[in-house]
């Protein structure tokens, strides 16, 4: 095979390329300190073409890493979010047990405290200043002063030595401290009003006590002790064949099965309690179920049976509505938690006009007094009808 062949600018010659006396890159006249040059300058590229590499890694790790973290952080927001909504539930269907014990048994508005204060500075002091105190603090359980006259009727009740009215008193003391929150003070009350209690065989208020002692557990996250502690009162409620106390225990095994995602369980604790409910004719009791399978049958996208239980719901007000005309505006959280759920219901199955009415029906029922978790409920309906619509201005 031939050589290439280059002229030589010195000598006008056609030489063979390698051969070229004038070539600085033919192999006769390679200089080899330009080559060690070279050859340096190469492995200078060649390191930064590393670095270059191994920094382009790290950013490429780093990234990675803050994009695990940013998910990581968006995975705990919404558990936070979705811990939040459950204990939102959680705290309104526990709160219409201790609003129902109050509404069931009011039979005055708040306007008449002042002339039961005067009436009972001039009575006896037997069983008639009792009932009277009772009346007021049922009268002024959205007042300030609710403590106050719970803690005088205790006084009154002891310094009587009433069993009947130690424990209306004391149950009174017990709802105000679990919507306080104060879990110890409300264990230290359950205690000392149990024993009481089941000396007198006032059973139903001996596991409404409890029970709601069983929800401060689960509402600190003790689940499983929440469970077992449902399970004896089960048991107890079995032993002396109490209705009361098996609706009790079924509802606080549904509200701890409900914070652990064990939905199976929940829904045969909610069926089984409801199923009792039916030998009921307390109000309060009927109302507790009720909604609580409402919150679960929602949570589950049920709508079959979310449209039973909201009937049998509305039925049941315009029943306790007939029998005491004068107690509407005392109704109107239950009215608000009824309104929010049928705006769930109708946004579920694609009915957003019967959803809207329902939204602007709840406005009605909205007070400064209205509970909080049923205005966070409110508004997270009303967001979830607006992205439904997309309607994204509203």
């Amino acid at each position: 095979m031939r050589p290439l062949l280059s002229e030589c600018k010195a000598t006008g010659k056609a030489e063979p390329l390698f051969f070229c006396p004038c070539k600085t890159t033919t192999m006769k006249h390679l200089n080899l300190k330009d080559l060690e040059n070279k050859n340096h300058k190469l492995m200078n590229d060649l390191q930064t073409s590393f670095e270059r590499e191994n920094e382009l890694f790290k950013m490429s790790v780093m990234a990675s890493t803050n994009l695990t973290l940013a998910m990581q952080k968006h995975n705990q927001i919404e558990m936070k979010l979705n811990k939040t909504r459950k204990q939102t539930l959680l705290i309104l269907a526990l709160f219409l047990q201790s609003f129902l014990a109050f509404a069931e048994n009011i039979t005055e508005k708040s306007s008449v405290a002042d002339s039961l204060l005067i009436e009972l500075r001039a009575l006896p002091h037997d069983t008639t200043r009792l009932k009277l105190l009772e009346k007021l603090v049922l009268t002024e359980q959205n007042s300030p002063h609710y403590i106050e006259y719970a803690e005088e009727m205790f006084n009154e009740a002891q310094y009587q030595k009433n069993p009947k009215y130690i424990c209306s008193s004391t149950y009174f003391k017990i709802l105000y401290y679990y919507n306080k929150n104060e879990v110890d003070s409300v264990s230290k009350l359950v205690n000392y009003v149990k024993p009481i209690a089941e000396r007198m065989e006032f059973f139903r208020l001996y596991f409404n006590a409890q029970k709601l002692l069983i929800y401060t557990y689960t509402y600190k996250e003790k689940y499983e002790y929440a469970i077992n502690e449902s399970l004896k009162m089960l048991e107890k409620a079995e032993e002396l064949n109490n209705t009361d106390g098996r609706i009790a225990a079924y509802s606080c095994l549904a509200s701890a099965y409900h914070e652990t995602n064990r939905t199976k369980e929940e829904g045969e604790a909610l069926r089984k309690a409801h199923k009792y409910v039916s030998e009921q004719t307390t109000s309060s009791t009927q109302f507790n179920v009720l909604n609580q399978l409402i919150v679960f049958s929602k949570d589950q996208k049920d709508y079959s049976s979310l449209k039973t239980y909201l009937k049998e719901n509305k039925q049941l007000l315009q029943k306790m509505l007939s029998l005491d005309p004068d107690m509407y505006e005392s109704y109107f959280n239950l009215y608000l938690f009824s309104e929010i759920f049928q705006t769930y219901y109708y946004t579920g199955i694609g009915k957003t006009d019967s959803a809207k009415y329902h939204i602007e029906e709840a406005q009605d029922f909205i007070t400064p007094q209205s509970y909080i978790p049923y205005m966070a409920l409110y508004y997270d309906a009303s967001a979830e009808y607006y992205r439904h619509t997309k309607d994204y201005q509203a």
